[in-house]
């Protein structure tokens, strides 16, 4: 499965990175509710472009997929391709399907005891559209229409535009098999021009019309990429690789305080995934540890039910919030955070333990050819 003697089949830095990522965007989803903002101070340029950590998931993907699947789809043949796509079908689909289930119910419920529970910034009466939304979703298939990637599970959308790459990933395969060089080089002039393209018509990278198929495309070329240069040129030498990935997070912080458009954080995360592919330096240490493996490992579940989450806290606020009047309005928020961080980690834990991981052996080992 993997070309290289001496590439390491999983890489712990790259999990925890993941899992941290994660955490990030529900902080983001966090504060886009504006009953729940909290006043963050030097802080709020990270979390207000909390967007942005997805694309560094896009350029994760395209490294741990190639990294995992590029030699066993060197000659693509039908038993092949196919194990491959059961396996990105039940890795994808288990806590999708879970997700969007637990908001119809959600949903179906407000719809008729929405009065009653006071309602909230999401909450309206479900029409024909929304159904229509709901089976887009349920198909992975709103990448195409904006309106559907902005309804229900708004963050499912990525997991919409990752499974449509992986259609392709193949080919790529085939590809990077019988002309390397050539095809790092389309990769890489490909990537570079569609971040181009972004930097000079869009004012960021919070992207979710169609287009958002393409910025996906870009970072699962770019992380191919990096894979491929891993392979070549791994960086192992302790001080240079401590020095890139300390450069590399100040590269990130300095991007997010200046301002700078978010394309410039680009070559920041391939920096990281780049000196962190040997797992080792100061990151490779403190990934190592069981609580950030752990958050790494329920990474997906994390991202795809902080929605579902904040959705229904932001129904319950009305009620609990009256139960805080006499401490001030930034402790009860804050308060209110820590609480539901707890919650979704737990919930995440649970579903990956009882859902995720069961289902996702169930499918595989029933559907992949023998």
């Amino acid at each position: 499965m993997h070309e290289a003697v001496g590439v390491k089949p999983y890489i712990h830095s790259h999990t925890a990175l993941r899992g941290i990522a994660a955490l990030l965007v529900f902080f983001y989803h966090f504060e886009l509710i504006r009953v729940f903002r909290i006043p963050l101070g030097s802080a709020t340029p990270i979390i207000a472009r909390g967007y942005v950590w997805v694309d560094l998931f896009f350029i994760l993907s395209g490294f741990v997929i190639a990294l995992t699947y590029q030699g066993f789809l060197a000659s693509p043949s039908k038993p092949s391709v196919t194990a491959f796509a059961v396996a990105r079908i039940a890795r994808i689909l288990p806590l999708h399907i879970l997700a969007l289930a637990y908001l119809a119910a959600l949903m179906v419920g407000t719809s008729f005891l929405g009065p009653l529970l006071g309602g909230g910034r999401f909450w309206k009466p479900l029409t024909t559209l929304d159904f229509r939304h709901f089976l887009e979703q349920l198909s992975l298939l709103q990448i195409w229409d904006a309106k559907a990637a902005l309804s229900w599970n708004i963050p499912s959308w990525s997991i919409s535009a990752e499974m449509h790459v992986y259609l392709i990933f193949p080919l790529l395969a085939f590809a990077l098999a019988r002309a390397p060089l050539r095809s790092i080089v389309v990769l890489s002039v490909t990537s570079v021009s569609i971040y181009l393209v972004i930097l000079n018509t869009r004012p960021s990278l919070d992207i979710l019309t169609p287009f958002a198929l393409l910025r996906c495309f870009a970072g699962f070329a770019l992380g191919v990429v990096l894979y491929r240069a891993h392979v070549r040129r791994p960086l192992r030498a302790r001080p240079w690789m401590g020095l890139a990935q300390c450069g590399a997070l100040i590269l990130m912080f300095a991007i997010f305080l200046s301002g700078f458009h978010d394309v410039f954080l680009i070559p920041a995360f391939a920096t990281l995934i780049y000196a962190t592919a040997s797992d080792a330096g100061p990151i490779g240490a403190i990934a190592r540890t069981r609580a950030a493996q752990r958050l790494g490992t329920m990474s997906y579940a994390l991202y795809l039910l902080n929605f579902p989450v904040l959705m229904t806290a932001e129904l319950l606020w009305p009620h609990l919030s009256g139960l805080t009047d006499s401490h001030p309005a930034n402790t009860a928020k804050l308060v209110w955070a820590v609480v539901l961080t707890a919650i979704i980690l737990a919930l995440a834990a649970l579903s990956h333990e009882y859902v995720e991981q069961p289902m996702r052996r169930m499918i595989v080992r029933k559907f992949t050819p023998s």
